[in-house]
C-alpha cells in the first residue's frame, strides 16, 4: 500500500484500501473471465455469462437510486429524528 499519499487518518486511509480492493477484484474478474473464454474457443464454445453478469457477483449489487423529491428526502428525515417542522 505504499501509493496511499493522502491525509494521515483512518476513515481516509480505509475508503482508499476498500477503493483499491474493490479495483484488484475487478481485475481478477477480469482476468478469470477472458482465461475462460480463451479456454473455451478452441473448442468452439463460448461463455453462457456477460461479463456484466460475471462483474455484479464479485461487486455485489449497485446501490439503488433514490427516485424521490428533496421535499420528500427531508421530510423523511424529519420525521425520523423527531423534529416537528411549523409555519
Amino acid at each position: 500500500m505504499g501509493a496511499y499519499v493522502g491525509v494521515w487518518r483512518v476513515r481516509p486511509f480505509l475508503c482508499y484500501v476498500r477503493a483499491r480492493d474493490m479495483a484488484h477484484a475487478r481485475d481478477e474478474a477480469w482476468r478469470a473471465y477472458v482465461s475462460e473464454a480463451l479456454r473455451l474457443a478452441p473448442q468452439g464454445r463460448c461463455l453462457t455469462r456477460s461479463y456484466g453478469e460475471v462483474l455484479s457477483r464479485v461487486m455485489g449489487p449497485a446501490p439503488r437510486e433514490d427516485r424521490r423529491s428533496g421535499d420528500e428526502i427531508a421530510a423523511d428525515v424529519i420525521g425520523r429524528i423527531g423534529l416537528e417542522v411549523t409555519g
